[in-house]
Order: C-alpha cells, then sequence, then structure tokens
C-alpha cells in the first residue's frame, strides 16, 4: 500500500514538471509578440558578454523600454549580446531606436531618442568609457598643450 502511494507521488511531481517545461514551450512557442519592438542581433569584431538578468534591465531601462517591454525582449537581447556581441532594437519594419554594442566589459547604448550612455558590467554602473570625456554641443574644445 505504501509503494503505491510513494509511485502517486512520483507520478504527480513529474506530471507537474512536465507540464511547467510544457508551459515555457508554449510562452516561447508564442508568435504574436505584444510589442512590436524586435530585437536584431548584430555581429561586432569587440567582443561578447554576458550579461545578467539586472543588467539586462538596466540598459532596457534607460533606453526607454517598460517593463512588459523588457520581460519580452530582455532574454533576446541578451543572448545577442552573449553570441555576436551587438544588437538592434527595431519599432516596427525599419526604425532603429536603440544600438547596443559590446566592446570589453562595457555596453555602448545609443537611443534615437534618449541620446548615448554607456554601462560598465563590471562596476554595474552607467559612466563613460576610460579616456573619454562628454563635453556639450557649444563648449569650447580644450586646445592642445604646445
Amino acid at each position: 500500500m505504501r509503494e503505491l502511494i510513494d509511485l502517486r507521488i512520483w507520478m504527480a511531481l513529474c506530471s507537474l514538471v512536465l507540464m511547467a517545461g510544457c508551459g515555457g514551450l508554449l510562452k516561447n512557442s508564442d508568435s504574436k509578440r505584444k510589442t512590436e519592438f524586435t530585437v536584431v542581433p548584430v555581429s561586432n569584431n569587440s567582443g561578447v558578454l554576458a550579461l545578467d538578468g539586472v543588467d539586462v534591465n538596466r540598459i532596457m531601462e534607460i533606453a526607454g523600454f517598460t517593463p512588459p517591454q523588457i520581460w519580452e525582449l530582455g532574454e533576446d537581447l541578451h543572448n545577442a549580446l552573449k553570441q555576436l556581441g551587438g544588437a538592434k532594437m527595431r519599432l516596427g519594419k525599419k526604425q532603429v531606436e536603440v544600438i547596443y554594442k559590446v566592446q570589453g566589459d562595457l555596453v555602448w547604448i545609443t537611443t534615437r531618442t534618449r541620446g548615448f550612455f554607456v554601462y560598465d558590467a563590471k562596476s554595474k554602473q552607467f559612466n563613460l568609457a576610460p579616456g573619454t570625456e562628454l563635453s556639450s554641443p557649444g563648449a569650447p574644445r580644450p586646445q592642445p598643450q604646445a
């Protein structure tokens, strides 16, 4: 009798695991996207970078993506940066909204409407790349020393 109860518990657990796995497959096979944005992986010669979920969330959030868009597109962006080192986020079929490019531990982010950002995955901060400086368009440029 005890063996029968153990078998039923084991079968119930296997069924739950199987259903959970099928749920993940169903999510990925859903061809109708909720957003009009798409991730277009772009090969880059500057390297690749495996970001964690917090990093992906931060670099998408600063570019103006909403939490549902981050949830839907984050995995695709993560994979593009991990495998090819770059990605374009398109709205519709043609309009590029954001470009992400990996260079070492840095992710360079250029947006159509929000500007330019550099994310340092090692320090988990947005900043400028070492050796670069940000100046406003009308600011006087430093003159070289003679």
